[in-house]
């Protein structure tokens, strides 16, 4: 019975890192330390095979130190270039070296033990059974990774057109994935609520593409009528995205990031915690970037206008804890030395 507990344990551990891995380096670092945990290693190490130009992704955890480097067959030792041709695992007192398979080899694992201890058939058994699971969470991450760059071209396609059609729709990239990731240190965000929010940042004024250029482009005051025609876009945003399913997270957001906290905005006047957090998030993100860096009808304002802008609207447009979050990772050191940066070629 308590052999089972351990392996379903070991699989459980494996899925969990696999779920809550957002690229290929935490995927192989979180693994290492599993299987490093799980059989008392000195050091192992797990390359993974991608048909391109440096074909051969290698991590390395030895102790608690985890190192990862990418190049071509020259980082691989003689016996792992064995192991990729011939798919066998290798067995001795002190080092495993096992393939990854998914029809072909995906890649391999190497186990080594520390002086004084050896690999005990019962363990070698043990990880026999482990490597299949790896090996499908291995290639089920790889195909998420393709879907992901699929998904990454049509959201590119998308800004692109919108930046041509309507330039002032389109948010700095580099600024809200710099941003978001300080932010998640403060308000707490998963891995999806973050990607959700970068992909809403570039995509969040696609109903644009439904409204006349003279309007959008108009310099003088908008009449009551073209104000209306301007406040449908969320909702023709959602519409147009409405059947990409990886994107269904991002319609929420993308609908509802011109809700205000007081409940004067649109398109549904909702208020305070109706609104989505993420919506919240990136209607602070989308006021900041539009008074920073300027837009045609509007000039640019300084940090710290932006910031006195943003303290008078809590609680009126914005949450207030999203603005006070916001306002501490702009005060941080690396934020102030990227935007001071910006603001000189803006």
């Amino acid at each position: 019975m308590k052999k089972y507990k351990e392996i379903f344990n070991l699989t459980h551990a494996i899925y969990r890192a696999a779920n809550s891995s957002s690229d290929i380096k935490n995927l192989i670092s979180g693994l290492l330390r599993i299987i490093q945990q799980a059989f008392s290693l000195d050091s192992c190490s797990m390359v993974l095979f991608y048909p391109n130009k440096n074909p051969f992704i290698k991590g390395n955890l030895k102790r608690k130190n985890f190192s990862l480097k990418r190049g071509g067959k020259t980082i691989l030792t003689k016996k792992e270039r064995e192991i990729f041709k011939t798919g066998r695992i290798h067995f001795s007192k002190k080092t495993i070296v096992a393939p990854l398979i998914f029809i072909n080899v995906l890649g391999l694992i190497t186990l080594k033990k520390t002086k004084s201890k050896y690999f005990e058939d019962t363990e070698r058994k043990l990880l026999i059974l482990l490597i299949e699971e790896i090996s499908l969470v291995v290639r089920n991450f790889q195909l998420y990774e393709e879907h992901r760059k699929t998904i990454i071209g049509t959201i590119r396609a998308l800004t692109q057109f919108l930046n041509k059609y309507s330039p002032s729709s389109v948010i700095h990239t580099q600024l809200t994935q710099k941003i978001l990731k300080e932010l998640a240190k403060i308000i707490p965000l998963t891995q999806q609520q973050l990607t959700s929010l970068e992909y809403a940042a570039l995509l969040h004024d696609t109903g644009k593409i439904d409204i006349p250029q003279t309007l959008l482009k108009k310099n003088t005051p908008l009449s009551r009528e073209e104000i209306e025609i301007i406040k449908k876009h969320p909702r023709k945003g959602a519409e147009i995205l409405k059947n990409l399913q990886a994107l269904r997270p991002v319609i929420p957001i993308i609908l509802y990031h011109h809700e205000k906290y007081d409940g004067s905005g649109y398109p549904s006047g909702l208020k305070k915690k109706q609104i989505p957090l993420e919506a919240r998030i990136l209607s602070v993100i989308d006021a900041f970037d539009a008074m920073f860096f300027g837009r045609p009808y509007k000039k640019s304002l300084t940090l710290e206008k932006c910031i006195k802008e943003l303290e008078k609207n809590k609680g009126k447009q914005f949450d207030p804890q999203v603005v006070d979050s916001f306002i501490k990772v702009l005060n941080t050191k690396r934020i102030k030395k990227y935007l001071k940066g910006r603001s000189q070629k803006v």
